[in-house]
């Protein structure tokens, strides 16, 4: 119940909490859709990254919670099987929690975030990636130093949030923090998507730096 929580619920509620915010704010604006589309496009963005590093470090806790992990490590599975196995369920559930997401924005907005198409390909990729690498920082973490570490499966992804510029343009951001937030691909990424949501055009520069970045 509470990894269906974690997958569903939170999103939704999200969705609905962050969406009628976007639309108050935006309520006088001329490009009120545009500006609700671009919130709310990047708070799906995000929880790509949250939930993939989830999905990585949880897994790791959860053997550790169930007093199950010298069990794991007695089998002939090895950690790089263990992982591609995290990795490949984690995107069945990334799948089903964005199908739901979609579908909420779609009945309570009327907002079609997949009208974009093949355009959400490579910042998807780019934000995946990132958050695995997110999730394998946290999971070397907690081995390192044990149990005592286990809430960095759920709150280290938060560290990069105000720093990956996912809900406001980098501009926005002071100078020196700018500096940081170029290190990044999920910069790149949001910076992407918000230029195809708002202006209408892909700016493949971006992508291709998110993608050589993720690569890293």
């Amino acid at each position: 119940f509470g990894r269906l929580t974690d997958a569903f619920f939170w999103p939704v509620l999200d969705v609905l909490v962050w969406g009628l915010t976007a639309q108050w704010l935006a309520q006088k604006d001329a490009a009120a859709p545009s500006l609700v589309f671009s919130i709310l496009t990047s708070f799906v963005m995000w929880r790509m990254v949250w939930f993939s590093n989830y999905e990585v470090s949880i897994n790791l806790v959860e053997e550790s919670w169930n007093r199950n992990f010298t069990n794991m490590l007695s089998t002939p599975l090895t950690k790089l099987e263990w992982l591609i196995g995290n990795l490949g369920v984690g995107l069945l559930k990334l799948a089903g929690a964005g199908a739901v997401t979609a579908l909420t924005i779609l009945f309570a907005y009327s907002l079609n975030i997949f009208a974009l198409g093949w355009v959400w390909g490579p910042p998807t990729t780019i934000l995946i990636v990132f958050g695995w690498a997110i999730g394998l920082i946290a999971s070397a973490t907690i081995l390192l130093f044990g149990v005592r570490a286990q809430a960095l499966s759920w709150t280290l992804a938060f560290v990069f949030l105000p720093l990956c510029a996912a809900y406001a343009p980098v501009s926005m951001l002071p100078s020196w923090v700018q500096l940081i937030a170029h290190l990044f691909p999920a910069t790149y990424a949001f910076e992407a998507m918000r230029e195809a949501v708002l202006q209408g055009r892909e700016n493949w520069a971006l992508v291709t730096q998110g993608l050589a970045l993720s690569a890293a």
